[in-house]
């Protein structure tokens, strides 16, 4: 059931998967969207009919954002409007090929591939989870993928992502470099849910 208040493109068959307003304007509004199917027998996740989506209207009309994209299929996304500079986005995407982190300068008009591999990407996780008969119901089943991003709030260039394979990343020049942070003592192989960038200080 879609949430009161909340518009996405009117696209049959593809889920809303989030929705992120510009700072400052909430007539801008940025969604990703994707398609999952679950069968009896399988589950159908991606579709290149899926992808990230920008209204200029408060939901009334959307246009589809491709250049630099993934053309490929299209997965889930994660989306993020820089708090510090409303003209950057970004979008982490599980896509085939072309999954990572990009970024837009310009609104969403064009992207760029910013981050290398920021995930374990052990051979023994890369993999179907759930039975032998009946897989996940909601869509992770290849691990090694990064799962949250947090960009900072108070300096442009600070972007803190995590894996679902338990490791933490920052980049404090915009992406040309990533430093592996992970705590010590956080467990192999956790899921990074969420991560938020602090609004005090610069991260």
């Amino acid at each position: 059931m879609q949430p009161v208040g909340v518009v996405h493109p009117p696209i049959g068959g593809l889920h809303l998967d989030v929705t992120r307003l510009q700072p400052g304007n909430p007539s801008v509004l940025y969604a990703s969207m994707w398609r999952a199917e679950r069968k009896p027998w399988t589950i159908i996740s991606g579709a290149r009919e899926g992808g990230v989506y920008k209204s200029t209207d408060g939901g009334a009309t959307w246009k589809k954002l491709s250049t630099g994209l993934p053309q490929g299929l299209f997965g889930k996304a994660d989306l993020a409007v820089s708090a510090a500079n409303p003209n950057r986005v970004y979008v982490l995407i599980e896509a085939e090929p072309g999954a990572g982190l990009y970024r837009s300068e310009d609104r969403g008009a064009s992207w760029e591939r910013i981050s290398p591999d920021l995930t374990r990407h052990d051979p023994k996780t890369l993999g179907e989870s759930g039975g032998p008969i009946t897989h996940d119901m909601n869509s992770p089943e290849v691990y090694g993928t990064v799962f949250a991003l947090g960009p900072g709030k108070k300096d442009v260039n600070i972007i803190w992502a995590g894996s679902d394979d338990g490791l933490i990343h920052v980049t404090r020049d915009g992406g040309k470099n990533w430093k592996n942070v992970t705590p010590k003592d956080l467990p192999p192989g956790g899921r990074v849910q969420n991560i938020d960038a602090s609004k005090d200080q610069p991260g």
